[in-house]
């Protein structure tokens, strides 16, 4: 009761593929958001990443880190931010210096 969530959202699982003991860093880095951030919109996050020095954008080779917003749909696999962990994880397979946070982790760095 009384969460900060839309309908049909929970807080992100802890089966998400976040990089537990990676922290953050922001001078000079790529940022790609998914999902919904509890910091507030998309254009908050953006902001507040590009105030620290950081760069946001498109899941691609350059991207530094993946932050996953706290709350995520019970079939995070199916949408389209899943697709967005999904890609990112098979990035990292193929070696590609990736950090998947989640917002939380992103947020504790400011």
């Amino acid at each position: 009761a009384g969460g900060n969530f839309e309908l049909g959202e929970i807080q992100t699982a802890t089966t998400l593929p976040v990089d537990k003991e990676a922290g953050c860093i922001f001078d000079n880095k790529n940022f790609c958001l998914t999902g919904t951030f509890a910091f507030g919109t998309r254009k908050d996050c953006a902001k507040a990443i590009i105030e620290r020095g950081g760069k946001l954008t498109s899941l691609n080779r350059s991207t530094d880190y993946l932050i996953i917003g706290q709350y995520a749909t019970e079939s995070w696999m199916h949408s389209s931010f899943g697709t967005k962990i999904i890609k990112a994880q098979e990035m990292r397979d193929k070696g590609v210096p990736l950090t998947i946070l989640d917002e939380r982790a992103w947020h504790a760095a400011f």
